[in-house]
């Protein structure tokens, strides 16, 4: 009586297991990029949703033109332009001061403003800029954010995968994922 098993049976269970990875492994190696996928898409309803509710209260207590550092809003810092759509915020670094159209500055300061720096900024991006001391000059960012604010209007790129880019249109308050 054998009491163990035969190189044949071996083998095929070897084999077994081989078809079995081949045909799990693929599946485990999108999870990292669905992840990433995941994330830039929560981040765009979070931002798509401060925005829209920026506009609400806006609508309710904007009077219907451009207003400087809404009190009713967020931290009362968040300026609106005469569509009712966030152009400008203060931080903790930066100032706050009324215009009409965002630039990278301004886009940063709106961003950590709107997610409540839930969502960080990268040091790497655009206009942030550190002072002779070390402080950050314009907004707030840490090394190793996971966006990074791009020259130009409020365009937003994931740090783990720069094919994501988040665009913010301060004229409609439109948010999307370019």
């Amino acid at each position: 009586m054998n009491k163990g098993f035969t190189i044949v049976e071996l083998i095929i269970v070897i084999i077994l297991l081989g078809i079995l990875a081949a045909i799990a492994l693929p599946r485990f190696l999108d999870v990292d990029e669905d992840a990433h996928e995941a994330k830039v898409h929560a981040v765009v309803g979070a931002l798509q949703t401060s925005i829209s509710s920026a506009h609400a209260v806006w609508r309710l207590h904007g009077d219907g033109v451009a207003v400087a550092d809404l009190p009713e809003f967020s931290d009362g810092t968040v300026n609106f332009n005469a569509n009712g759509f966030p152009v400008e915020a203060g931080d903790v670094r930066g100032n706050n001061l009324f215009l009409i159209t965002p630039n990278h500055n301004r886009c940063g300061r709106i961003w950590n403003n709107l997610l409540s720096y839930g969502v960080s900024l990268d040091n790497s991006g655009e206009g942030s800029g550190v002072t002779g001391d070390g402080t950050q000059r314009w907004y707030k960012t840490i090394e190793g954010g996971d966006f990074r604010v791009d020259t130009g209007a409020c365009r937003y790129t994931y740090m783990a995968d720069d094919s994501y880019v988040i665009a913010y249109d301060p004229t409609t308050g439109v948010v999307a994922l370019e």
